[in-house]
């Protein structure tokens, strides 16, 4: 009995390593054998299209998005259900394999008390009563009957038991490839997210296209109108001028998205380069950027005279109000000149134990040392300690001593290392450490009749759509600022990001309230001069400033290109022949090498001294990837015609322009002999009209997907 019990414990051990195998093979195939669900489709809008297009895609993507989030919540909903399930097959399966092991515990014990009875029994040594031998062999009997009776319930156990296992290795397996799909979708979620948030933002930025194009058509009839009014001519030009700005900056961010919305699309990594800050960024400051003249040579010559090692700059303090620009201007110098640059401030060296602070000073010059050449930037200098302060411990003093080693070990390096500081209390530096500064330059708030400038500067830069009134009330809102208030760099860049924030608020409610408003600045310069106005003086202002807009928002309507009609549309397009020579919006493109019949229809390309058929030679270079045509013309050379079937969006077809469709070979002439074309063949732009339905021939692409 003992033999039997031993083969199957090892049955049930190889049971379960065979259980196990097949798990593991079953999920590799399963993870191997998973697919991404939904890959969408987008098609990039070209940045010369409206943003009814781009609005189109949003609502596809919208769908998309909700699609994904039904199918994952269902996959989030089946793998609850079977997590719910593989823990109550767990609880089976242990409950039975417990149930076994007491019973396996049973019959080991009933065969050893079965063993003792039948060594008794067939012990000759004994002499034993018939009476004793007949109850050991009903004893051995019942043990026997007993060990079958376990054994059978042992074996309908374990036998219950296999499939709820073979479930369960089933279920564990359908997690897996569960949670494998739930991942996909996600990421596919991400990525749809992705596509709308990119076309979210395009279709904004070309609302704001239309908005301006419209308002530099309206400024054209204002400027007629108000032609003998000087001021108001030029504060139209002005505003002109700044939309101009503004169009600019919207198509370079077009052409942004669009490269990235390709790189998502071909599953290509997009790293969204950190913009190098030069002068260009920084406002203003003229004269002080003059002074870095110098250091910029100092770094950026590729020729310098004998002997300039022996005059390398020392470095530049930079000292005023705090909020004025300090560190901004530093940041420009670093870009201008292509330097390393490393910030710090005295509080990194500000450390509890001796010798930490030092340490630090270390790892920033080994840092300096291994770029050719870098900027060192202490803000907040007069934070280090002043030897001459009696207050200053002994640490402090220590790590200004080892940076006074530092400068003075620059003259002997090789790498052209700057120290740059600056700080809001010029006298509370350490007069040694002052020393080694070669020039001190003081950097002041704006002046009054800078800030108009410097606002518009920021508005431009973050995108802020403005109205007519609102650019012009840049000049009157610094005459609002109390004269013994000065207001900072900061407290202006405070000023138009609160503005901003008011003007977002009322924007979503609004239509009168799209653009900031002159009452959004006045709002937020309260603020700053912690004003407060009555809540009705307020709504107001506001009230005015609205009216004002949709007064002027009336006159650039008119300009504002209706939405386009983006209904799917098919439409057929048969031509017999060039019929658009002479005829085009470009002809003085046409090329003027092309063999005289190339003019005639299709079925009549020949010549008088050849049979030949010269439009079987007629053929696209399937080049049309530049085409805002997905569709291309097909030959047809036993009836001699070319066809589009178009399928597309209806706008496109309504537009009254030559588009390129694709290059075509074509016949040119020989110059030896005009009767017959050379042997070479060369490549023009097909273009088709679809208002006026033709098509024709030029040397040039026109209205391609990017232009």
């Amino acid at each position: 009995m003992k033999l039997k019990n031993k083969i199957y414990l090892s049955f049930l051990a190889l049971f379960g390593f065979i259980l196990l195998i097949l798990f593991i093979v079953g999920i590799t195939k399963k993870e191997n054998n998973i697919k991404p669900l939904i890959n969408p489709t987008i098609t990039q809008p070209p940045n010369n299209q409206l943003d009814s297009e781009a609005k189109e895609e949003l609502n596809k993507l919208q769908k998309c998005l909700k699609d994904l989030e039904i199918i994952n919540q269902q996959n989030i909903n089946n793998n609850k259900k079977l997590i719910e399930e593989d823990n109550q097959l767990s609880q089976q399966i242990n409950s039975n394999l417990e149930t076994i092991k007491t019973l396996n515990l049973q019959i080991n014990n009933l065969n050893q008390e079965l063993d003792q009875k039948s060594k008794e029994l067939n012990n000759k040594e004994t002499n034993l009563t018939d009476e004793t031998k007949s109850q050991l062999e009903t004893e051995i009997k019942n043990l026997n009957q007993q060990i079958a009776d376990l054994s059978k319930q042992r074996n309908q156990i374990n036998e219950a038991t296999q499939p709820l296992t073979k479930k369960r290795v089933e279920n564990t397996k359908s997690q897996v490839s569960n949670k494998k799909i739930i991942e996909n979708v996600q990421s596919e979620t991400n990525k749809t997210t992705q596509f709308k948030d990119i076309y979210q933002k395009i279709s904004d930025l070309q609302q704001a296209i239309n908005y301006n194009n419209a308002s530099k058509e309206n400024i054209k009839e204002l400027i007629i109108k108000h032609q003998d009014n000087l001021r108001e001519v030029q504060n139209l030009k002005s505003y002109d001028l700044f939309l101009d700005g503004q169009l600019i900056q919207f198509d370079k961010q077009i052409k942004t998205l669009q490269a990235k919305l390709q790189a998502i699309q071909n599953n290509q990594p997009w790293t969204t380069q950190k913009k190098k800050i030069t002068f260009n960024d920084v406002y203003g400051m003229e004269e002080e950027k003059e002074q870095f003249r110098f250091l910029i040579h100092y770094f950026n010559a590729t020729k310098h005279a004998l002997g300039y090692e022996n005059v390398k700059p020392t470095g530049y303090l930079l000292y005023g109000p705090p909020g004025t620009g300090k560190s901004h201007l530093i940041e420009g110098l670093c870009g201008e000149s292509g330097v390393h640059y490393i910030e710090l401030e005295p509080s990194k060296f500000d450390k509890t134990y001796v010798g930490e602070g030092n340490e630090e000073l270390e790892k920033i010059w080994a840092e300096a040392e291994s770029h050719d050449k870098t900027i060192i930037f202490i803000d907040e200098i007069s934070g280090l300690a002043n030897r001459e302060d009696k207050n200053s411990n002994k640490t402090s003093i220590n790590i200004v001593n080892n940076l006074l080693t530092k400068l003075d070990g620059f003259k002997r390096s090789e790498k052209q290392i700057v120290l740059m500081g600056a700080t809001n209390h010029l006298d509370q530096i350490d007069s040694a450490l002052r020393s080694r500064f070669q020039q001190e330059i003081k950097i002041d708030s704006f002046k009054k009749e800078e800030i108009p400038g410097f606002l518009e500067f920021l508005i431009l830069k973050n995108d802020w759509r403005i109205s007519f009134h609102t650019f012009n009330y840049l000049k009157t809102l610094v005459k609002k600022i109390p004269a013994e208030k000065q207001l900072t760099n900061r407290d202006l860049v405070k000023l138009l990001r609160t503005a901003f924030q008011i003007y977002d608020l009322l924007a979503v409610e609004n239509e009168n309230h799209e653009v900031m408003l002159p009452s959004d600045l006045d709002e937020a310069l309260d603020q700053i001069l912690e004003i407060k106005n009555p809540h009705n003086d307020i709504m107001k202002r506001r009230k005015e400033c609205e009216e004002q807009y949709e007064s002027w928002k009336q006159g650039f309507l008119k300009y504002r290109k209706p939405p386009k009609d983006t209904t799917m549309i098919k439409e057929k397009y048969r031509f017999n022949g060039l019929n658009g020579f002479g005829r085009g919006h470009h002809c003085e493109y046409e090329p003027t090498d092309i063999m005289q019949f190339m003019k005639n229809p299709f079925d009549k390309w020949e010549t008088k001294l050849s049979s030949i058929d010269f439009f079987d030679t007629f053929h696209t270079k399937h080049k049309n990837d530049d085409s805002q045509f997905n569709n291309m013309f097909i030959n047809n050379y036993v009836d001699h015609y070319t066809e589009l079937n178009y399928k597309g969006p209806k706008w496109l077809i309504e537009e009254d322009k030559d588009f390129f469709m694709d290059e075509v070979t074509c016949h040119i002439i020989d110059p030896k002999d005009s009767s017959f074309p050379k042997r070479e063949m060369k490549n023009y732009y097909l273009h088709f009209n679809p208002k006026q339905r033709y098509i024709t021939l030029y040397t040039k692409k026109f209205n391609t997907k990017n232009n």
